[in-house]
Order: C-alpha cells, then sequence, then structure tokens
C-alpha cells in the first residue's frame, strides 16, 4: 500500500487523462493552484499546433476540470513565494516548476511529473520523482498488491 501522497503537476494530469486513466479517486492526490491553469494553457497548445481540433480541446478541458475537481488543491501562501524564487534561482528552474518542487520537499510529497528536468532537479533535492509511467506502476502494484 502506497502511504506516501503524490503530487501531480500539469503534465502529469494532461498525460492521465489523455490514457483515461481511473485512478484520481483511490490515492492520497494533490495539485497546486497553478496546475488548473498550466493544464488549460497545455490544451491550448494542442488546439493552437493543430494535433486536436477546437471541440477535442474543449472536451479535454472538460475532463481535466472533472479530474481537477476530485483532487486537493494546495495554495502556496504568500509566506512562501520567496521559498520558491530563491529554489528557482537554485536550480535553474522556472518559478513555475520551483513551486512544485518546493511544495513537494514542503509537505513530503512524491513528485509526478513528464518534465525531465524538473524530476531529475527534485531527486538532487531529495524529492522523490516519478514519471507518469512510474507512477501508474506503483500505484497500479500498490492497488492490487
Amino acid at each position: 500500500m502506497v502511504e506516501q501522497g503524490f503530487l501531480l503537476d500539469a503534465s502529469a494530469i494532461v498525460e492521465l487523462v489523455l490514457r483515461e486513466e481511473k485512478i484520481f479517486n483511490s490515492i492520497d492526490l494533490h495539485v497546486i493552484e497553478l496546475t488548473k491553469y498550466e493544464c488549460l494553457n497545455a490544451v491550448w497548445k494542442l488546439v493552437k499546433r493543430g494535433i486536436v481540433t477546437e471541440l477535442e480541446g474543449a472536451v479535454l478541458g472538460r475532463r481535466i476540470y472533472e479530474v481537477l475537481n476530485t483532487i486537493d488543491m494546495i495554495t502556496i501562501g504568500l509566506e512562501s513565494m520567496m521559498e520558491v524564487l530563491k529554489l528557482a534561482l537554485e536550480t535553474g528552474l522556472t518559478v513555475y516548476d520551483a513551486s512544485y518542487l518546493y511544495v513537494a520537499k514542503d509537505r513530503g510529497l512524491i513528485l509526478v511529473s513528464e518534465d525531465e528536468e524538473l524530476t531529475k532537479k527534485a531527486i538532487k533535492y531529495g524529492v522523490k520523482a516519478l514519471n507518469v509511467a512510474e507512477f501508474l506502476a506503483m500505484i497500479k502494484g500498490s492497488l492490487h498488491g
């Protein structure tokens, strides 16, 4: 049984929704408030690049909304802003990515991301990090084991 919670970034949420995974109610999942905007930005990019139609983008956006509505959304307080900035400057990550790293480290969560740079830096900073395939293998093994 997985006892530690997971922090999913936007790349993980979008990938899981595209895969039509149904794991969102079965384990301790978290996102940060920024995730909802990053997910919508990913959908916007898919539409703008012609990968999906506007209608398909709208459907994907709705599915992402439904998923995010079931996951604990963490707000990073104003008092933590400078810590996030410091982490971004130390790691070379964007402030957006550093915010995921900050919350995962601060809350003791496993970070799930398709962003290889973010997962590598998270591991370097003592945060367990997985890509979506590794995450699914871990939780499916736990749920069925």
